[in-house]
């Protein structure tokens, strides 16, 4: 009986695993996730081209750089993941030649990471924050170079790491810092009579105040956005879409509440499928994505519970 019950709860217990997740990336034609055991999986078409780590069709591989990975993050031929020990290990695709996982050298554990095409960032543990290029920027003829990890020398501490979309830090004295994506080097942001709980940087820059509304900057002025004007947590978006995790756990995408969603604390944003992240670890995505999720085109579906489809 006792022998039955181990047998029972261990499987319960992979069953589980299998379906609850600490996080999951969208990119175009790629999806990775990584469940509550640091398990990564990843599948879908990568211009990274790490290796036999991807396939070219809907079926999840275990990607084995890490025992256990804490966080993923993905560029356009890049992607970066972070141990539970705060080691950081980079991979893909270097002016057409693939080069397999790197261990990134850095003076000690990280907590965050921050990925894109030309720019990665480290937040490491005692506060210090360096960023490099693993590869060189193709597109830029005057800078042709890979950049070594560089500590980022900044007038005060790091208050808040802001990495929905593009990078910014808030420092204790309140002063905003902000990267575009290809220099190393931040440019200060002035942002007068505002607190910042999040900041989102696309073509405009969009803060979301202490207060929970959201203000676009639009020239020299900061504008309410429509249907965001209170009660908003944090902001994402993709391809025109605006997704907004509220204070109370709901999402809006586009000013309009999605149905079935109530402890929702991360979004991930695609011009064809929206998945949240909720608090037990349960993934739910709406919209299509066969090459997304796996799991065939649900595009005619409301909010749907995630899982894993059969690995390799």
């Amino acid at each position: 009986m006792v022998k039955l019950i181990l047998v029972l709860l261990f499987f319960t217990s992979k069953l589980w695993a299998q379906n609850h997740f600490r996080q999951i990336i969208l990119e175009p034609n790629t999806t990775c996730v990584a469940d509550n055991h640091g398990k990564l999986y990843c599948w879908g078409t990568y211009s990274a081209k790490p290796g036999d780590f991807l396939g070219s069709d809907s079926t999840p591989k275990t990607i084995n750089v890490f025992p256990k990975v804490t966080s993923i993050q993905m560029g356009d031929s890049i992607a970066c993941a972070l141990s539970d020990d705060g080691q950081v290990k980079c991979w893909g695709n270097d002016r057409g030649e693939e080069v397999l996982p790197q261990l990134v050298k850095l003076p000690g554990p990280v907590s965050k990471i921050y990925v894109r095409q030309y720019l990665q960032c480290a937040y490491l543990k005692d506060g210090d924050l360096y960023c490099w290029r693993q590869f060189p920027n193709t597109d830029d003829k005057t800078d042709k170079k890979a950049i070594e990890p560089t500590k980022i020398s900044l007038p005060a501490s790091i208050d808040k790491f802001f990495d929905s979309q593009g990078l910014c830090v808030l420092l204790d004295n309140g002063n905003l810092w902000c990267w575009d994506s290809y220099h190393i080097r931040p440019e200060q942001k002035m942002v007068p009579g505002i607190s910042i709980k999040d900041v989102m940087k696309l073509a405009d820059y969009y803060y979301v105040t202490n207060e929970g509304k959201v203000l676009k900057e639009t020239g020299k002025k900061l504008v309410v956005f429509a249907g965001l004007e209170n009660g908003v947590k944090s902001l994402k978006s993709n391809y025109g879409k605006y997704c907004a995790i509220m204070e109370i756990g709901t999402i809006k995408c586009d000013g309009v509440e999605v149905p079935g969603i109530t402890d929702a604390v991360d979004v991930e944003v695609m011009s064809d499928v929206t998945c949240a992240l909720l608090k037990d670890g349960r993934i739910k995505c709406w919209g299509g994505g066969f090459n997304f999720l796996g799991n065939g085109d649900q595009s005619s579906l409301p909010p749907y519970d995630f899982t894993l489809p059969k690995t390799k």
